[in-house]
């Protein structure tokens, strides 16, 4: 196993499992603050994109970001390793993402990693969910967002507010 595979486990194993406080709140535009997009989609469709970005990012090497996703949502991901299926984003440029799932516990836990602080506002990673068939239209399905770690090279801890989002049937 390389070195990537193992920090990366190692990394998603503690953020599946430790404890994190969450701010939901209104997006101030001069806080750090990681959100979670707000994406409509139609009864049973597949590989919808939600996306997971930071506003007024002074800088981050490292994270852990979770997503409480609604009962009914299926998250698209390799049932042989529970890798979820993901996209990095420009704010995830020179890092190495990886994101496991946990599906007893409606999680997907995203870890990063690099040698140094990305400055990039915008989206870090997008991954995919599956609509239920019988999703009825107006309905909503949380995306919740909770920011484990987000880390400067300097080993800094910075506390970004966390914005979760959701997914619309139209």
């Amino acid at each position: 196993m390389n070195t990537k595979t193992l920090l990366c486990a190692a990394l998603c194993c503690v953020m599946l499992c430790g404890c994190s406080e969450n701010s939901s709140s209104a997006l101030d535009p001069t806080v750090l603050a990681v959100s979670a997009d707000h994406v409509t989609a139609t009864a049973g469709q597949q590989n919808v994109p939600v996306t997971v970005s930071v506003a007024n990012n002074p800088g981050f090497t490292s994270s852990g970001i979770r997503i409480i996703y609604d009962e009914g949502l299926t998250p698209v991901y390799d049932a042989a390793s529970k890798e979820a299926e993901l996209t990095m984003g420009p704010a995830g440029n020179g890092l190495i993402g990886i994101a496991m799932v946990a599906t007893d516990k409606r999680i997907v836990g995203f870890g990063s990693m690099g040698t140094n602080d990305n400055q990039s506002d915008g989206a870090i990673f997008t991954c995919y969910f599956n609509v239920p068939a019988d999703a009825k239209s107006g309905k909503v399905y949380d995306i919740q967002i909770e920011v484990v770690d987000f880390i400067r090279s300097s080993g800094t801890e910075l506390s970004p507010v966390s914005v979760s989002g959701s997914i619309t049937v139209q």
